[in-house]
């Protein structure tokens, strides 16, 4: 129980049933359109198909635009029942595939994929916007592993089953979940921080990151969805082993976080070991958007406080940024490997190699930073709480040596760190001739004259008194 203490385990369940559909259909992907894993005969209309990533893109700036509309309770329930509908309504368009037009057909998968996908992609990422930083990087962590017992669960039981049909149930089982008012959110209002930078900084990474998906999407050779049952009967083997592991973990897995991106992308490649380079290029987009979706749960609970931004439209912006960049990267991409592969064959399959392997080893490099970095500033934090813990026994013992009021005990504290008496008495809503006094009596019951001799007879009680108190 150690490591999943703070987790809110409806979150997990729902977000890792979609993270793991979607990591199913983004393996198959051929032409950056999120719409793998479909096995029906719509080869021949992928034109409007294609459709389906700008669609969500659209659909995620109307959420960033009207961010408070689609923060409100009723409307993410009403979304969750969207959901539903719209999955049920692809298994029963597929399921009767036969019988519609091929252009009609194509459309309407088009419009439901797009509200399907806009809808899980802004309701869980809420979701995760909403935590605090102390749980977030724990529940990222436990959730991708979930996912990634989930996506190879599936990836064998789609020798068996249409994965249409298995990747959308998922779908609609992450939105019950949701509809079961278990998943909390948050939506506080914030004050704009002025400075502009940090967030230009911030979209403008997250467009190059969707730029890539796109571009990885595009350019990824079509390989036959098949994949090895016994490789992925050890890669769910490998992420339950992980997931037990960080559930009994004292530090809650964090241990893992400096190698968890090569750890994801090792993963997701290991059903299409047996296809070498060309099973990189297919499971690239799924380790892209892993990453992508690793990266934004982890960081967005923090960065809504650095920016004073709230955070519905700090996530919905977000969301709207990579799937724009993303459908600009996937246009691009088969603009150019169209280009190249009729004029130059040669150029365009080292094109399509470089690029690949280039936005996966960038992807993983940029997650490991941040999770580095996040590591260090948990270290750091955790050190400057213990120092705190550590002088405030020193100044109780302090107080009930010299016998100081509790009064005077805080204006002691606050003293030894270096506030002026303006600010103590701002701090605690006293008069300034009341601050006087307090500071008078301190002074005098400990025998001092000014704060530095205070200084002084904190610095050499600290030196002396056992951490282990």
């Amino acid at each position: 129980m150690r490591g999943w203490v703070q987790v809110n385990r409806y979150l997990v369940a729902g977000a890792s049933l979609y993270w793991a559909s979607a990591l199913v259909t983004l393996s198959f992907v051929g032409d950056g359109s999120m719409l793998g894993a479909f096995d029906t005969r719509l080869n021949g209309v992928s034109d409007i198909l294609g459709l389906t990533t700008p669609g969500t893109a659209l659909l995620l700036c109307v959420a960033a635009v009207c961010s408070r509309v689609f923060a409100r309770k009723r409307v993410v329930n009403g979304i969750g029942v969207l959901i539903v509908f719209s999955a049920l309504a692809i298994m029963g368009l597929v399921a009767l595939q036969d019988s519609i037009p091929e252009q009609m057909l194509a459309g309407l998968l088009a419009v439901f994929r797009s509200v399907v996908s806009w809808c899980l992609i802004m309701v869980w990422g809420f979701a995760f916007a909403s935590l605090d930083k102390q749980t977030a990087g724990q529940t990222v962590v436990i959730t991708v592993l979930c996912s990634l017992v989930g996506y190879f669960l599936v990836m064998g039981i789609m020798t068996f089953v249409p994965a249409v049909y298995v990747v959308h149930c998922m779908y609609i089982a992450s939105a019950l979940i949701l509809l079961s008012g278990k998943v909390k959110y948050a939506d506080r209002s914030r004050k704009l921080v002025s400075a502009w930078k940090p967030r230009v900084v911030f979209f403008g990474s997250r467009a190059v990151w969707g730029l890539g998906i796109g571009l990885t999407a595009s350019i990824a050779p079509a390989v036959d969805p098949e994949s090895s049952l016994l490789m992925c009967a050890l890669g769910v083997l490998t992420a339950a082993l992980l997931l037990v592991a960080s559930r009994y973990s004292r530090s809650g897995f964090y241990t893992a976080l400096p190698v968890f991106p090569l750890m994801i992308a090792g993963l997701a490649f290991l059903p299409f070991l047996g296809k070498g380079p060309q099973g990189i290029a297919q499971s690239a987009v799924a380790i892209m958007w892993c990453c992508w979706i690793f990266l934004s749960s982890f960081q967005l609970s923090d960065l809504k406080e650095t920016f004073g931004m709230n955070e519905a439209h700090l996530c919905f912006s977000e969301k709207a940024v990579v799937m724009v960049s993303w459908t600009v990267g996937a246009f691009a991409g088969a603009s150019v490997v169209q280009l190249l592969g009729s004029q130059l064959p040669l150029a365009g399959d080292v094109f399509a190699t470089v690029t690949t392997y280039t936005v996966v080893l960038g992807a993983t490099y940029a997650l490991f930073k941040l999770v580095y970095a996040r590591r260090e500033r948990e270290l750091l934090d955790e050190m400057i709480r213990t120092r705190e813990q550590h002088l405030g026994r020193l100044y109780d013992e302090l107080a009930q040596e010299f016998g100081l009021s509790a009064r005077e005990r805080e204006v002691m504290e606050m003293l030894a760190q270096g506030y002026t008496r303006t600010h103590i008495k701002d701090q605690l809503v006293i008069s300034d001739g009341t601050a006087k006094a307090h500071i008078a009596h301190v002074y005098r019951k400990l025998d001092i004259h000014k704060k530095d001799d205070l200084l002084k007879l904190v610095q050499a009680r600290e030196a002396n008194l056992p951490s282990s108190q």
